[in-house]
């Protein structure tokens, strides 16, 4: 399946309607905001000076098939939603504010998000203007039990009124952008209301899995410290088979920039290093094979549909499948230390990926500080 883009972070047609009531058509920096913004930037010609507008200044801003805010005050709820630090109070803890509300449904009903750090929240406004805080709180009922106020269901149900709707459909609705939006759809449709939709994230994108197969050629480095008096033994650098399986998360805010993916593979490899080219024997052997588990972050750039290039940091612990290691022809054992950081960097077109990733040193020998790296060249096939 082609990996889904919705491009690079730009600035990208729009508008904002400032407090004269003046439509102003410019270029706004399209950051796809996780969290409600309280300013953006703006240039009013593509060539022309970036300006900053603030929520004092500006009533409502549109990026073109991106996002629309909408200045309102509103009380904004406070409770605490980490699970270790939930308050005992059932009713919700009001603050009034100021803020860009998103626009989700923009009708005779209208619905609107706001997102500040890991809290949600969302608000109807009615045909008479109001608008309502729908509330949804967790809460520490008792000190083993986590309780729900949904008091948002009831909302919903004594404002929205159509023949064709029933208690049973509130029952069991969730407190997501996807089950609201549909809820308030339904019901401006009922009363034959055109409604716009948020053209961006209509009914709430899911996030995006891609599972790629990898294959590739892997240099491996390594040295080892076997006497103090001679120094450290290079290992000449050897090359081998790379091959896995790794699966990527992508985020769907700010453009599917960063994603979370996690990677399992198997490599194996032997080092040898002669001491005299006449018995072949008085010399160093290290054979070694793992399985790699990976997990990183990853920071995308997009160039068109088709093609993004990325960047990506992480830690690895491996597997240890064999780690033999021979001074003089005979074995000497040895613990084997693991974990380490990687950096790697690549481009992917549709469902093809090229990747250059490299493997920071780690001990791998302890009694002698063998050191072991390794740069990788690999290419991938989406499976998803």
């Amino acid at each position: 399946m082609p990996f889904l883009v919705l491009g690079q972070i730009n600035f990208e047609p729009g508008y904002f309607i400032d407090n004269d009531q003046d439509k102003v058509s410019c270029f706004i920096k399209n950051e796809d905001w996780l969290n409600n913004p309280t300013t953006f930037t703006y240039k009013l010609s593509e060539n022309g000076n970036i300006q900053e507008a603030t929520i004092s200044e500006v009533k409502e801003f549109t990026v073109f098939g991106g996002k629309s805010y909408i200045r309102k005050q509103v009380p904004i709820e406070k409770s605490p939603v980490q699970i270790n630090n939930l308050s005992s109070e059932r009713r919700p803890i009001f603050e009034e504010g100021v803020v860009f509300l998103r626009k989700l449904i923009d009708g005779e009903y209208s619905l609107y998000g706001y997102t500040e750090a890991s809290k949600q929240l969302f608000f109807l406004e009615t045909s008479s203007g109001e608008i309502l805080p729908l509330v949804f709180k967790k809460y520490q009922a008792t000190p083993s039990k986590i309780g729900e106020n949904n008091q948002f269901r009831q909302q919903l149900y004594n404002a929205l009124e159509c023949d064709n709707f029933d208690e049973d459909m509130f029952k069991d609705l969730r407190y997501s952008e996807k089950d609201l939006m549909e809820i308030v759809t339904a019901f401006n449709a009922c009363n034959g209301s055109f409604v716009s939709v948020d053209d961006e994230e209509t009914f709430s994108k899911p996030d995006r899995l891609n599972l790629l197969l990898k294959a590739g050629y892997r240099l491996h480095a390594m040295s080892v410290l076997e006497n103090p008096v001679f120094g450290v033994e290079d290992f000449d650098t050897t090359g081998g088979i790379a091959v896995g399986l790794e699966l990527e998360y992508i985020f769907n805010f700010k453009k599917n920039k960063w994603s979370l993916f996690s990677s399992l593979t198997y490599h194996s490899v032997s080092f040898e290093l002669s001491k005299d080219p006449i018995l072949p024997r008085i010399g160093y052997q290290f054979d070694y094979s793992a399985i790699d588990i990976a997990i990183g972050g990853r920071h995308s750039m997009f160039l068109g549909e088709e093609t993004r290039l990325f960047i990506s940091a992480g830690f690895l612990a491996p597997i240890t499948l064999e780690g033999a290691y021979f001074v003089n022809g005979q074995k000497i054992n040895e613990t084997l230390s693991t974990g380490n950081g990687f950096v790697s960097a690549g481009v992917n077109y549709q469902d093809f990926y090229f990747e250059v990733a490299h493997s920071f040193k780690r001990i791998i020998l302890d009694q002698r500080d063998g050191e072991y790296s390794n740069i990788t060249f690999s290419i991938g096939y989406s499976l998803l």
